[in-house]
């Protein structure tokens, strides 16, 4: 009895069960899964503020500070994302080109949901400048 090699046993990424031969479901529940969790820290990213309004009095010049654009724009970005895998799992015919196009797609759900929460957690101001004074 010989043992044939397994082509999930291969250590080369692009021989991998997931990239050959999957009917494509895997790729979309784990795309649903990383699109829910992303849409809903996303979701609740447009709430952040500044930390400013909770000090009372509120210092000069420290506003609302919210900035409900990026989280909106990635929460467009990954639906659009999921969409494309649904579109691409039922359309394209040839199966490395469909499983290897929607590989990418999940991937790029949480790199969008990294940069988009890195947008509003970078455009976050202290509330207070802390002054700086100079070296002796």
């Amino acid at each position: 009895m010989a043992d044939t090699p397994n082509k999930s046993d291969s250590p080369k990424v692009t021989q991998q069960a997931a990239l050959t031969t999957s009917s494509g479901r895997i790729w979309l529940v784990i795309g649903g899964i990383l699109a829910v969790i992303s849409l809903g820290f996303l979701w609740q990213m447009r709430e952040i503020g500044q930390a400013c309004p909770f000090i009372e009095p509120a210092p000069p010049g420290c506003g609302d500070g919210r900035l409900t654009s990026a989280p909106l724009i990635g929460i467009a970005i990954i639906v659009l994302l999921y969409a494309a895998m649904v579109v691409v799992r039922f359309t394209v015919e040839r199966l490395r080109v469909r499983l290897a196009v929607m590989a990418i797609l999940t991937a790029l759900i949480p790199i969008t949901f990294v940069i988009c929460g890195g947008i509003v957690i970078l455009a976050q101001q202290p509330p207070i400048p802390l002054p700086v004074e100079p070296l002796k």
